[in-house]
């Protein structure tokens, strides 16, 4: 028997064997990607054609860390017992597709599997595993919960692929990351806008380059030098960090609800990034659910001891933000007591 990194090794020869060959290749998703709507307009691929199946010997596990308070686990897939099995959707995407997917899935380990596909045929798809490192942080069971906004992707694509009944009835049951009380109740730091520094779109623009850092020459090579300090927005409130504490270039000197909510939608968020300009999202209009995902990121950055600053002028002038702030955040909190 070869020894696991040979097998590894072996599957990935196989996929770039294929893509010198010019020939499509199957991949089997199980997580956002079965979802090929997603596939093609969130990440770009163009599927050539798909089809619903099953992969026996293998399970479905949210055991991959993501963000605490937003995104806390991903789906992975997992070897397991014969009896075992992972629904999904088998997509052919072209060499091309499959290089930018491999791009996008880094740190992933590839297997070969048979998809034994609803329309009675099996294709040979890879896919793409990702075992646990010594590396890796203690990731105990009870945290290994995903985000509304994940599962929604996962049961979108499953319910679009016309999965089987049963195993949509095992997505739509498992368990939801929900907020705990500690956390909710750190919001209250968010004070009426009115009573904070109004800054501008332009002013708060402005800190971006600071934060990025200056070139300098060094011995005659460039060196960047990142600012002390970072600047972000959400919902308007304008939150200063250590720099070190914004991992996203793209957060940096903007306002970012409309970039969530874009993402909690499924729409790219960069194709579509408005920069953090007007006009913003309503905040009356805005589904519950996607009122706490944003909120959600702003747990995130609270967690992270920032000072609020200010205030956005222009979201302010649009709309009347601590009236439907406050209305939103106690109908989010009981949509999502009522999932």
């Amino acid at each position: 028997m070869l020894p696991t990194f040979a097998i590894l090794s072996a599957s990935a020869l196989l996929v770039r064997r294929k893509m010198k060959q010019m020939d499509p290749v199957w991949s089997f998703g199980f997580g956002s990607n079965m979802d090929v709507s997603f596939v093609e307009n969130k990440k770009g691929h163009k599927v050539l054609d798909n089809k619903a199946g099953v992969v026996h010997g293998w399970k479905m596990s949210f055991n991959l860390q993501g963000m605490s308070f937003v995104e806390p686990a991903f789906a992975n897939a997992v070897p397991a017992a014969p009896q075992d099995n992972i629904h999904g959707v088998a997509i052919l995407l072209s060499p091309l597709d499959v290089r930018k997917l491999q791009e996008q899935e880094r740190g992933y380990d590839i297997h070969w599997v048979n998809v034994e596909c609803y329309d009675g045929s099996t294709v040979k798809a890879f896919i793409f595993s990702r075992p646990p490192k010594e590396s890796d942080t203690a990731f105990p069971l009870e945290k290994q919960l995903p985000s509304r906004r994940y599962l929604n992707i996962l049961l979108n694509g499953a319910k679009a692929a016309g999965l089987q009944k049963e195993y949509l009835v095992r997505l739509e049951k498992q368990p939801i990351y929900t907020p705990n009380n500690a956390v909710v109740q750190k919001r209250k730091v968010l004070l009426n806008p009115t009573h904070l520094k109004s800054i501008s779109m332009t002013e708060l623009w402005q800190t971006r380059a600071v934060s990025i850092g200056t070139t300098k020459e060094e011995n005659g090579t460039e060196k960047n030098e990142p600012g002390e300090f970072a600047y972000t927005s959400i919902f308007g409130y304008v939150l200063k960090l250590p720099r070190k504490k914004v991992w996203f270039k793209s957060h940096l000197g903007r306002d970012l609800t409309a970039r969530f909510s874009r993402h909690y939608n499924g729409i790219s968020m960069d194709k579509n990034d408005d920069l953090g300009k007007p006009p913003y999202p309503s905040l009356k209009e805005m589904n519950p659910l996607q009122m706490e995902y944003i909120m959600q990121w702003m747990d995130f950055y609270l967690s992270r001891e920032p000072e609020i600053v200010g205030y956005l002028t222009e979201f302010l002038k649009e709309q009347d933000v601590w009236k439907e702030m406050d209305c939103l955040i106690d109908r989010a909190q009981k949509a999502f007591a009522a999932l």
